[in-house]
């Protein structure tokens, strides 16, 4: 990271700086609190950019991803899903016995597209 404080950049500036420190993040294999940490980054900032972010992107655009399915048995009411999967952009996912990997697979990849 270059000596230039984010605070003292223009808003659109800042916006990119934040968006592209976000970027790198979700393409590294690192926690947001180690990437802040090895970027000289607040880890207050980065939560509350990514979000600000997010939420422009969330009100931006939805996207809707067709996932064929031979058939589709909902889980009993008691029943309780074998894998929780919780995405860095707040996505939850539950895995149920008996799920196709391939369309799992499908889905995560169409939850990573920017």
């Amino acid at each position: 990271m270059t000596d230039m404080n984010p605070v003292e950049f223009e808003p659109t500036e800042k916006c990119r700086f934040w968006q592209e420190q976000i970027n790198q993040q979700l393409h590294s294999k690192l926690s947001q609190a180690q990437f802040c940490e090895q970027h000289g980054l607040k880890l207050n900032q980065f939560t509350y950019w990514k979000y600000k972010h997010g939420k422009k992107a969330a009100d931006k655009d939805i996207t809707f991803v067709s996932v064929p399915m031979a058939s589709f048995r909902a889980p009993a009411a008691s029943s309780r899903a074998a894998l929780h999967l919780l995405t860095d952009a707040g996505h939850r996912i539950e895995v149920y016995p008996g799920f196709d990997p391939a369309t799992l697979k499908q889905l995560i990849a169409a939850l990573q597209v920017p």
